[in-house]
């Protein structure tokens, strides 16, 4: 069965809805420590897109009696809102910083150790608890 443009349009649509609700997931944090209630906000305005074109491509198949296709959608539909929300993005956000900036974070402590003064970026605020540097979380590795 050929499945016409429009239909896949949809497909793609919710594809990039989801995607949208994980990028605005991950940088909750961030965006929290900004303007918390701008956080909340988008985080939910994020799902609306997503969960309307997957109901939109779900319903799109369904009118073109293509059940199987629907059913397929619907279920990796449901599938990505129960991991996206079920994801701690708080720690998988300051887990993935430290992971990515690991060298920045030995020049600091290198820098500290030889009592200089720090010079600390200014992405590092939002790793912390309350937005100040003093209060970043330590960890150790082992």
């Amino acid at each position: 069965m050929k499945t016409p443009r429009w239909a896949k349009g949809a497909v793609i649509m919710a594809l990039l809805g989801w995607l949208g609700l994980a990028i605005v997931s991950y940088l909750s944090l961030p965006m929290f420590q900004t303007i918390w209630w701008f956080s909340k906000l988008m985080t939910a305005a994020a799902w609306i897109p997503a969960a309307l074109w997957s109901f939109t491509a779900v319903m799109t198949y369904l009118t073109l009696k293509a059940y199987v296709r629907s059913f397929a959608v619907l279920v990796i539909a449901v599938l990505l809102g129960v991991v996206i929300f079920r994801i701690d993005w708080q720690a998988l956000y300051i887990d993935s910083q430290f992971k990515f900036h690991r060298d920045e974070f030995a020049a600091l402590a290198a820098e500290n150790k030889l009592s200089r003064p720090l010079t600390v970026p200014w992405w590092m605020k939002y790793l912390s608890l309350d937005g100040q540097v003093r209060h970043l979380p330590v960890f150790e590795d082992t």
